[in-house]
């Protein structure tokens, strides 16, 4: 445990891919940590202009300068993107750094890809693969059809009987290595991030795509609570718009319903 009088924050591996998902544009336009709705980070007073450590798994991880701090309530502590396991309610805003590069290497991929064509077409299929069985490769053929390159965002499950996060990226990966088209299709693990486990929250699902600039979420029929967020007449018809109630600087989401397609996601 690291002391508070050395300037640091103990934060999760969920926490740290939140925070590498803020760097990367995931949550919106700014790379600084903010106390806007769903991203109050908890962390204690620390004057502004302080200089913070961030440790996650007893190494330094990354560093944040103070801008200011909040009380929140106990209800927008509990929404939030980041687990917010300690103690208190106040939450600070400020200037972020990272050294850690835990999902970096795969979003450079995908911004690389992404500004190799002028307007591209990018598909998102966000899973579990707990398992990973034909319907999936079905699926992403389809994606596939019909866009420039498809982003595979493996989520985390936290079923008892679940298999480990490391076989089912494995299976993801030599699923894209020997059955797919190479080159059309890039795999970036966020079983870290607690915020999506299980598709708890489909809403976060599109916000993220869509802050990234994928124009189309893929869903299958049975992911959960997707039919909530969708408009009752266009839900019948398979595809319709995702309003993002939750994030209210984001209007739209384009996302599609594959009635036809069975089994977990």
């Amino acid at each position: 445990m690291v002391s508070r009088e050395k300037n640091s924050i103990e934060i999760s591996k969920s926490e740290l891919c939140a925070l590498h998902l803020l760097k990367f544009g995931a949550f919106g336009g700014e790379e600084r940590l903010k106390n806007g709705k769903n991203f109050a980070f908890v962390a204690g007073k620390f004057r502004p202009g302080a200089e913070v450590n961030l440790i996650c798994n007893g190494e330094i991880c990354g560093k944040l300068k103070i801008i200011s701090s909040q009380k929140i309530t106990d209800e927008e502590k509990q929404n939030s993107v980041f687990e917010n396991k300690r103690p208190g309610n106040e939450a600070i805003k400020g200037e972020l750094s990272l050294n850690s590069r835990i999902i970096g290497d795969e979003f450079a991929e995908f911004f690389a890809r992404k500004s190799s064509f002028k307007n591209p077409r990018i598909s998102a299929f966000f899973t579990m693969a707990d398992p990973l069985h034909r319907v999936h490769e079905r699926l992403l053929r389809l994606m596939i059809d019909k866009a420039d390159f498809v982003v595979i965002f493996l989520v985390g499950s936290s079923r008892s009987d679940a298999f480990s996060a490391n076989l089912r990226k494995k299976t993801l990966e030599f699923l894209c290595e020997n059955f797919l088209v190479k080159g059309r299709v890039l795999l970036i693990d966020l079983n870290d991030f607690s915020a999506l486990n299980n598709h708890s929250d489909p809403t976060l699902e599109c916000a993220i795509a869509h802050n990234l600039g994928i124009n189309k979420v893929v869903f299958g029929q049975k992911h959960k609570h997707v039919g909530r967020l969708l408009r009752p007449r266009r839900y019948a018809l398979c595809a319709g718009f995702l309003r993002l109630r939750k994030f209210r600087n984001l209007a739209h989401a384009r996302v599609c319903v594959l009635q036809q397609m069975q089994g977990p996601f």
